[in-house]
């Protein structure tokens, strides 16, 4: 589903964000917004159908085909779009014209909404909802190596209980996963170093055979966009040095928070153009 040249101007006006190089992760998941796998042409759409984009698995909710006297696709987070013309086929598939850009979900929320409500970060959701740390997250323009549910399930349960009371130590932790800027992966080098915000130099590295680690953290999962950043998911929780030794807060038992989950046991020549922007 390409949007025409005017429909892309609309959404550039005031976002021209997206074609630069921290946005190209953005620009990726908008694009594929877009795109659904097989070649379905008109005649194989109907009223109500459900269809899944080509953005990575669990990101987004399916689009919805609207069969009448034309056809439009609504989504979670946009409004009716109007194909303006059909089964334009090409070589790999087929092209549908619409008059609307589909704007993703994850292009409307922020960090703090990706920790708090996505699978697989439960744990994060947990620690922000006994802290004041949620502006953190909120910040524009920031990039979290964030720990899974996995990471935190390795934490012996006694630390993990002690950070989810204590709301100076949980910041502290955060903030060592939060950088200033957005890095998507395609930015990130061996040996690259990246300060967090509270100053604290992370070394990125890259194996021979691509393994890419974060102060010593595998990186399992890139490139989780939202709307004032991106998160990255690490196999570890980053613990700074000496962040132990912070003292309790006086009220430990009445937030004591429980122990982490996940034991050890994400046609149209302005379409074309954001498409040369991310190579």
């Amino acid at each position: 589903f390409a949007p025409t040249n005017a429909a892309l101007a609309a959404l550039l006006d005031g976002n021209e964000q997206f074609l630069t190089p921290p946005y190209q992760a953005h620009l990726a998941h908008l694009l594929r917004f877009h795109a659904v796998a097989g070649s379905v042409y008109s005649d194989d759409l109907v009223d109500g159908m459900l269809v899944n984009t080509s953005t990575n698995e669990g990101t987004e909710e399916p689009i919805m085909i609207n069969v009448g006297d034309g056809v439009t696709v609504m989504g979670e987070s946009f409004n009716l779009s109007t194909v303006i013309e059909a089964d334009i086929a090409a070589e790999n598939g087929v092209v549908h014209v619409v008059d609307t850009v589909f704007l993703p979900t994850a292009l409307t929320e922020s960090l703090l909404t990706i920790a708090e409500s996505i699978e697989g970060f439960e744990n994060i959701g947990r620690l922000l909802s006994v802290s004041n740390a949620e502006s953190i997250l909120q910040a524009e323009n920031r990039t979290i190596f964030a720990p899974g549910d996995t990471a935190f399930g390795n934490l012996d349960n006694a630390v993990f209980a002690r950070v989810g009371a204590n709301e100076t130590l949980v910041e502290v932790i955060l903030n060592n996963h939060v950088f200033d800027g957005i890095y998507p992966a395609s930015s990130l080098y061996d040996g690259m170093v990246l300060p967090t915000i509270d100053g604290v130099d992370h070394t990125v590295e890259i194996s021979e055979n691509g393994t890419v680690t974060v102060a010593g953290a595998v990186v399992e999962q890139t490139d989780n966009v939202a709307s004032n950043g991106i998160a990255h998911v690490i196999a570890e929780v980053l613990i700074p040095d000496g962040a132990l030794d912070v003292e309790d807060d006086d009220d430990d038992d009445e937030n004591e928070t429980p122990p982490p989950t996940g034991s050890a046991g994400a046609v149209v020549s302005g379409l074309v153009a954001m498409v040369v922007a991310l190579l």
